[in-house]
């Protein structure tokens, strides 16, 4: 399992659960206040959360296997729901 948490800006909240195996997950945060998490179960995914500006939300459920999902909010106010069975 891999884990990446990178942000920059203020008042950002990111948060990846794992479980399983060979499981990828990252989040880039720039900007401020943008909400983002990642759970992922079985094994083999891979998820990326990506977020610039402000007021984002975006939250990517995995629990196949050897599923993969991207997530890009690009301006503010965006939200998403993924999930993937």
């Amino acid at each position: 399992m891999h884990a990446v948490i990178s942000q920059e800006g203020s008042n950002n909240r990111a948060k990846i659960d794992q479980a399983g195996a060979y499981n990828f997950a990252y989040i880039d945060q720039s900007g401020s206040a943008n909400d983002a998490s990642i759970t992922q179960g079985a094994y083999g995914n891979t998820a990326m959360i990506i977020q610039k500006g402000s007021g984002n939300k975006a939250n990517i459920t995995q629990y196949g296997t050897q599923k993969t999902a991207v997530v890009v909010q690009r301006q503010s106010q965006m939200a998403i729901r993924v999930i993937q069975r």
